[in-house]
């Protein structure tokens, strides 16, 4: 087998029209494993890419640069077909990276493909939308959940083509179990955690930080409940489409600042000198609570999801509701943990997540995949 730096590769990404830390995943796949690989996505931004650090020609958007590519929100209906009818060219080894479609191109026999799957669809299998509109409008909403249960159906089956699936965390590597009835790999996505380490001591302020893009799933509604009925700063940090809705929500409260969108730099710093981090999502993996970690930063999170397998005793605490009055519930014994909480437990934890591994576990990953691919063919799914 040719080594895997003169393998012809093709990176599949759905939308790099934002930047998150799909996209980080994507940038340092992109630019520290294969950097001669091509990329194709369905739209992009330039100023996205410019701030991944990807050369726009390195980029097939199948939208193109016209009406298609702003209106990519709008089109979800037709995405199944335009990925049964791509073609993805002599490419030996494709690497999709899906939240959504893009693990269903269809690959030749001899084109290896792995998907590293960051959730099946949550639009599609866990009930959750940014198109709330939709539910408003009897006509509207029943068409729109006719073509979502199409689309299941399109997705349970285009879930058989990647020929291997690695999953984000094990709570991912469940879901793609329970919806999908498929084995998967585990590969933590990178996070820089040497941006966020503190250089010097840092003196600690009195406030609680959150991050996120503001969407409803986040739940920063009842952060924002809990913080008030305790009297505790809480800084929102992010922007998103719920951004006009919980300022109105926090109702001018002097507990609760809204930052909106920030520079990495100007998020360290507050990460860095905040009491502690506020996390109330059910979530894939989440990587903000682990930027807080390295920034020297204990957390409190819902006690589901991927922040089981970040956040340990010796560096945050859980509350096991998704309610305010849970957070409230812990928010004393927590601010009592933060005084006893070790900085270097808390950097020791944050770097078993860093690039650095990442890096090294996807590389081994994808090697072993191909010399089983190469040997035997590809797998029966």
């Amino acid at each position: 087998m040719r080594p895997l730096h003169e393998q012809r590769v093709l990176l599949l990404h759905p939308f790099l029209n934002f930047y998150g830390g799909a996209e980080y995943l994507l940038s340092v796949v992109a630019k520290e494993i294969f950097p001669n690989a091509s990329i194709m996505t369905f739209s992009n931004n330039d100023a996205v890419l410019r701030q991944m650090g990807i050369s726009s020609n390195r980029v097939v958007p199948l939208l193109g640069k016209g009406i298609g590519s702003r209106l990519y929100k709008q089109i979800t209906p037709l995405y199944p077909s335009l990925v049964d009818t791509t073609g993805l060219g002599e490419f030996d080894i494709v690497l999709s990276f899906s939240y959504a479609y893009v693990h269903g191109f269809v690959t030749s026999h001899n084109q290896l493909h792995i998907s590293h799957i960051q959730t099946p669809m949550r639009l599609l299998w866990l009930k959750e939308s940014e198109h709330y509109v939709y539910d408003k409008i009897p006509l509207i909403r029943e068409v729109y959940r006719s073509i979502l249960a199409w689309q299941r159906v399109w997705d349970k089956q285009a879930s058989t083509r990647p020929d291997y699936l690695l999953a984000n965390s094990r709570e991912v590597s469940n879901r793609i179990s329970t919806f999908w009835g498929r084995p998967s790999d585990i590969v933590y996505p990178p996070v820089d955690t040497d941006f966020y380490l503190p250089t010097e001591p840092v003196r600690k302020e009195e406030y609680y930080i959150t991050h996120s893009r503001l969407v409803r799933y986040k739940r920063i509604d009842i952060l924002i409940d809990a913080c008030i009925a305790q009297k505790k700063k809480l800084v929102v940090v992010g922007d998103g489409p719920e951004y006009k809705k919980l300022v109105n929500y926090a109702k001018n409260s002097p507990d609760i600042v809204f930052t909106g969108y920030l520079s990495h730099t100007q998020k360290r710093e507050l990460l860095q000198k905040a009491n502690g981090f506020l996390f109330a999502a059910h979530e894939d993996f989440g990587i903000v609570p682990i930027e807080a970690l390295a920034a020297g930063t204990p957390v409190l999170a819902f006690g589901r999801g991927g922040a089981l397998e970040t956040v340990t005793p010796d560096t945050g605490m859980f509350f096991k509701q998704q309610t305010a009055d849970s957070i409230s519930s812990q928010l004393p014994l927590f601010e009592k943990f933060v005084t006893q909480v070790n900085r270097e437990v808390l950097k020791h934890q944050a770097e078993k997540f860093s690039k650095q591994s990442f890096i090294k576990n996807y590389t081994r990953q994808i090697s072993e995949k191909a010399k089983d691919f190469e040997k035997n063919g590809p797998p029966v799914v």
